[in-house]
């Protein structure tokens, strides 16, 4: 008919509408935005003309737009664009950009796709408002801390700072003392979250598990942003009973697992591994699959020593999830490492508190099974792990790899040989714990400011910094901490000082009462504020 056909194929068409359907339907865009001038919008904090002065001084925010696809962060002064936010008010906005664009990068070491499951949070937000809520806590929680920097310093020519069971927390900057919008958002928003999740947790049979999941690690996060003190132990638990409740068939190994499930249950489990270094005594105890670990451990490592000992071959395997978080977990801590700490704190609970573990190491005396520990951690090879670890890295990084897992096999080594000293005064430590506090300070200034990995170092920081008694390395620790606060501001920053000057100042006043073998483990382990260092 001398018409050229169009084929078979769907006709696209288009439109300078909005939609072709709905209530938007036949509205153009500048009819949106005509309207949208027009309509009051919630209010956005007072403070929001500084977030983006202050928070450049942490990093710069790209400028490209927030799509479900790849969330990256944009101006506070536009709005996500996604239909699936266009409902939302521009506080709410607001606060999931922010954790696009600061909080998701904070998680992980390398915000690269597909490397950072946590930005697959988002898009889930408008189907689980719990998720909502915590998110937005979490953001408005690192905004408020954000506008408190700097962190107060204290010169070591003043006196030590109070122990934090006071009532006055000595790490609080003065500006803290007004308590921001964005604080109390942060306190109403994590209590709607707990509240929905209460509701969630009463209908077991009908709960996405792996929202659950998240929401959990996210109130861990968000404890962690406030201080990291007490209350993100509750959440641990819960998240413990969650990964519990995961089917057998899991046997977690990340190969059964969605990408999103083994990134929450593996950063669940690198903080069950550091947690339980400082808890007291009386909370320090492993359920469910997290037992089997501290099994698997003392028994292999405890394996050359009676050749017909074998461990439980039905238990069920962590390890491989705890191997997953080396690649991008900012942590980055060698698994091998988190299981010898795992291992060494189970030790140090009393034995009336203790299951029944393999036989092997029911009978050998607990000091010779931390110094087999001991040895273990010495034997690591950092650079054939930075080197192994470059299959799974998101970048090529063997050498600062090596670095920091050469710092945290020093802080390691240092955490093992107190606690060998816990049970024999008389055990020899081959190095000095102080040469252990030089390798952790010479490794780390491999990994200055600005690198991914900076992230990552204090957690060997404060070990190194509560082990030495050289002034130079405590004015070291203190200030590398502050600048991980500069990059990071996490309350957990402020309270590793907080412990840091607490142990300082119990040494000092023992030195003062002729005991100059203060174990800082022991210390802390029996006071009964328990913390959470990352």
């Amino acid at each position: 008919m001398g018409q050229e056909c169009l084929g078979y194929q769907g006709l696209f068409l288009w439109n300078k509408g909005v939609a072709s359907r709905g209530k938007m339907m036949g509205m153009t865009f500048d009819d949106i935005k005509h309207k949208e001038d027009k309509q009051p919008q919630a209010p956005l904090s007072t403070n929001a003309a500084l977030y983006m002065s202050i928070d450049a001084l942490h990093s710069p925010l790209p400028t490209n737009c927030i799509t479900p696809g790849h969330l990256t962060g944009l101006s506070p002064t536009y709005s996500l664009i996604d239909p699936l936010f266009q409902d939302l008010d521009q506080s709410s906005r607001y606060y999931l950009n922010y954790f696009a664009s600061h909080v998701c990068k904070e998680l992980v070491i390398y915000d690269v796709p597909p490397h950072n499951p946590f930005r697959d949070l988002i898009p889930l937000t408008r189907e689980h408002p719990t998720l909502f809520h915590v998110i937005v806590a979490n953001s408005a929680l690192r905004i408020s801390n954000a506008l408190q920097r700097p962190i107060l310093t204290r010169p070591s020519s003043l006196p030590l700072l109070q122990s934090p069971t006071s009532n006055e927390s000595s790490c609080i900057p003065v500006s803290s003392m007004h308590v921001s919008s964005e604080y109390k958002d942060a306190l109403s928003s994590k209590q709607i979250a707990l509240r929905l999740l209460r509701q969630a947790l009463e209908n077991r049979q009908s709960i996405d598990l792996d929202i659950v999941l998240a929401s959990v690690l996210l109130f861990i996060e968000f404890e962690l942003i406030d201080s990291g003190k007490n209350d993100w132990r509750l959440h641990m638990n819960g998240a413990r009973t969650l990964i519990d409740s995961l089917p057998s068939s899991y046997d977690m190994d990340p190969s059964s697992m969605s990408p999103m499930r083994i990134c929450l249950v593996s950063n669940c489990l690198v903080y069950v591994c550091l947690h339980i270094m400082i808890l007291t005594a009386k909370c320090c105890r492993l359920t469910g699959r997290l037992n089997w670990v501290r099994y698997e451990i003392l028994g292999s490592t405890l394996a050359c020593l009676t050749p017909s000992s074998t461990s439980d071959t039905s238990s069920t395997q962590l390890v491989p999830a705890l191997e997953y978080a080396e690649a991008n977990n900012y942590l980055s801590c060698p698994a091998t490492l988190l299981q010898l700490t795992l291992a060494a704190t189970e030790l140090l609970r009393p034995m009336s508190n203790h299951s029944t573990v393999n036989s092997t190491a029911m009978t050998i005396p607990p000091a010779q099974q931390v110094f087999l520990l001991l040895q273990t951690a010495q034997s690591f090879d950092a650079s054939i792990w930075a080197t192994s670890l470059q299959k799974v890295s998101p970048q090529k990084d063997v050498g600062k790899r090596a670095h920091i897992a050469s710092a945290h096999k020093a802080a390691v080594c240092i955490y093992l040989s107190r606690a060998l000293l816990s049970f024999s005064q008389a055990a020899r430590i081959s190095d000095g714990l102080e040469s252990l506090v030089s390798d952790v300070v010479h490794h780390l200034s491999f990994i200055p400011n600005g690198n991914e990995l900076f992230k990552s170092t204090s957690w060997p920081t404060f070990i190194a910094g509560a082990e030495t008694k050289d002034l130079a390395h405590q004015e070291w620790a203190v200030t590398r901490l502050h600048k991980v606060w500069g990059v990071c501001p996490w309350g957990y920053i402020r309270s590793a000082i907080e412990i840091l000057d607490l142990i300082w100042e119990e040494r000092n006043g023992a030195a003062d009462n002729g005991n100059a073998s203060m174990n800082w483990v022991q210390e802390l382990r029996s006071l009964k504020v328990n913390w959470l260092i990352a």
